[in-house]
Protein backbone atom coordinates (compact mmCIF):
# COMPACT_ATOMS: atom_id res chain seq x y z
CA UNK A 1 0.00 0.00 0.00
CA UNK A 2 0.88 3.85 -0.21
CA UNK A 3 3.63 5.29 2.33
CA UNK A 4 1.87 7.44 4.59
CA UNK A 5 3.73 10.69 3.03
CA UNK A 6 1.37 9.72 -0.19
CA UNK A 7 -1.88 8.96 1.59
CA UNK A 8 -1.79 12.12 3.20
CA UNK A 9 -1.61 14.47 0.29
CA UNK A 10 -4.45 12.83 -0.97
CA UNK A 11 -6.36 12.54 1.44
CA UNK A 12 -5.21 16.47 1.81
CA UNK A 13 -5.90 16.96 -1.90
CA UNK A 14 -9.79 15.55 -1.01
CA UNK A 15 -10.32 18.38 2.09
CA UNK A 16 -8.70 21.23 0.33
CA UNK A 17 -10.57 20.97 -3.18
CA UNK A 18 -13.71 19.38 -2.44
CA UNK A 19 -14.56 19.73 1.64
CA UNK A 20 -13.78 22.56 2.00
CA UNK A 21 -15.14 24.60 -0.90
CA UNK A 22 -18.14 22.50 -1.10
CA UNK A 23 -19.29 22.41 2.75
CA UNK A 24 -19.23 19.01 3.16
CA UNK A 25 -17.62 16.75 5.65
CA UNK A 26 -15.48 13.88 4.22
CA UNK A 27 -15.10 11.07 6.29
CA UNK A 28 -11.79 9.02 6.51
CA UNK A 29 -11.13 5.43 7.22
CA UNK A 30 -9.66 4.76 10.75
CA UNK A 31 -11.12 8.12 11.92
CA UNK A 32 -13.65 8.75 14.10
CA UNK A 33 -17.75 8.62 13.06
CA UNK A 34 -18.33 12.52 12.23
CA UNK A 35 -21.97 11.61 10.39
CA UNK A 36 -25.08 11.83 11.34
CA UNK A 37 -27.71 10.49 9.72
CA UNK A 38 -29.62 14.39 8.33
CA UNK A 39 -25.35 14.84 7.32
CA UNK A 40 -24.12 14.93 3.27
CA UNK A 41 -20.80 13.93 3.52
CA UNK A 42 -18.41 11.81 1.32
CA UNK A 43 -16.39 8.82 2.61
CA UNK A 44 -13.31 8.41 0.82
CA UNK A 45 -10.46 6.08 1.22
CA UNK A 46 -8.23 3.04 -0.28
CA UNK A 47 -10.10 0.53 -2.00
CA UNK A 48 -7.30 -1.89 -4.28
CA UNK A 49 -3.88 -1.15 -4.68
CA UNK A 50 -1.11 -3.42 -6.73
CA UNK A 51 2.87 -3.06 -6.93
CA UNK A 52 5.26 -3.98 -9.61
CA UNK A 53 8.77 -3.06 -10.56
CA UNK A 54 8.55 -0.83 -13.46
CA UNK A 55 12.42 -0.26 -13.98
CA UNK A 56 15.25 -2.05 -13.52
CA UNK A 57 18.80 -0.40 -15.27
CA UNK A 58 20.66 1.16 -12.42
CA UNK A 59 17.39 2.22 -10.37
CA UNK A 60 14.44 0.44 -9.09
CA UNK A 61 11.48 1.96 -9.45
CA UNK A 62 8.37 0.48 -8.31
CA UNK A 63 4.72 1.89 -9.00
CA UNK A 64 1.78 1.19 -7.38
CA UNK A 65 -1.41 1.04 -9.69
CA UNK A 66 -4.46 1.82 -6.83
CA UNK A 67 -8.04 3.10 -6.46
CA UNK A 68 -9.16 5.46 -3.95
CA UNK A 69 -13.05 5.29 -3.58
CA UNK A 70 -15.62 8.55 -2.85
CA UNK A 71 -18.97 7.47 -1.98
CA UNK A 72 -21.10 10.36 -1.93
CA UNK A 73 -23.78 10.43 0.34
CA UNK A 74 -26.77 12.57 0.67
CA UNK A 75 -29.90 12.57 2.42
CA UNK A 76 -32.87 11.85 0.84
CA UNK A 77 -34.81 14.93 1.01
CA UNK A 78 -31.66 16.65 -0.55
CA UNK A 79 -31.86 14.71 -3.33
CA UNK A 80 -29.53 13.28 -5.86
CA UNK A 81 -29.06 16.52 -7.96
CA UNK A 82 -26.63 17.59 -4.96
CA UNK A 83 -24.75 14.15 -5.18
CA UNK A 84 -23.85 14.68 -8.61
CA UNK A 85 -22.51 17.98 -8.48
CA UNK A 86 -20.39 16.92 -5.64
CA UNK A 87 -19.73 14.16 -7.72
CA UNK A 88 -18.80 16.52 -10.63
CA UNK A 89 -16.27 18.45 -8.30
CA UNK A 90 -14.07 15.34 -7.06
CA UNK A 91 -14.08 14.22 -10.94
CA UNK A 92 -13.08 17.88 -11.72
CA UNK A 93 -10.37 17.69 -9.00
CA UNK A 94 -8.77 14.52 -9.22
CA UNK A 95 -8.71 14.40 -13.45
CA UNK A 96 -5.16 13.49 -15.22
CA UNK A 97 -3.23 15.31 -11.97
CA UNK A 98 -0.06 15.21 -10.05
CA UNK A 99 0.70 15.53 -6.85
CA UNK A 100 3.61 15.28 -4.62
CA UNK A 101 4.79 12.14 -2.97
CA UNK A 102 4.98 10.74 -6.96
CA UNK A 103 1.07 10.25 -6.98
CA UNK A 104 -0.54 11.35 -10.66
CA UNK A 105 -4.24 10.65 -10.74
CA UNK A 106 -6.07 9.48 -13.65
CA UNK A 107 -9.68 9.77 -14.94
CA UNK A 108 -12.17 9.22 -12.53
CA UNK A 109 -15.43 7.39 -12.90
CA UNK A 110 -18.94 8.02 -11.55
CA UNK A 111 -21.46 5.54 -10.69
CA UNK A 112 -24.55 5.97 -9.93
CA UNK A 113 -25.82 3.42 -6.43
CA UNK A 114 -29.24 5.04 -5.91
CA UNK A 115 -30.93 5.08 -2.51
CA UNK A 116 -29.77 2.94 0.53
CA UNK A 117 -31.42 0.10 2.19
CA UNK A 118 -33.13 2.32 4.24
CA UNK A 119 -33.96 4.98 1.80
CA UNK A 120 -32.70 7.72 3.35
CA UNK A 121 -29.51 8.45 1.72
CA UNK A 122 -28.66 8.85 -2.08
CA UNK A 123 -25.43 7.55 -3.00
CA UNK A 124 -22.94 8.12 -6.26
CA UNK A 125 -19.57 6.64 -5.85
CA UNK A 126 -16.46 8.35 -7.74
CA UNK A 127 -13.78 5.49 -8.63
CA UNK A 128 -10.28 7.69 -8.56
CA UNK A 129 -7.67 5.44 -10.07
CA UNK A 130 -3.69 6.67 -9.57
CA UNK A 131 -0.11 5.36 -9.50
CA UNK A 132 2.58 6.47 -7.45
CA UNK A 133 5.95 5.46 -7.68
CA UNK A 134 8.63 5.17 -6.14
CA UNK A 135 12.42 4.72 -6.71
CA UNK A 136 14.23 2.10 -3.98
Amino acid sequence: MLHAAATLVINQKMLDDVGTPEGIVVQLPNAPDITTPETEYIWFGPIEADDELVGMGGVKTYRAECHYMAQVFMPAETGIKRALEIADVIKTAFRSTSVASGVTFRTPRVTYQGRDEDSTMWQVNVDVPFYAEEVV
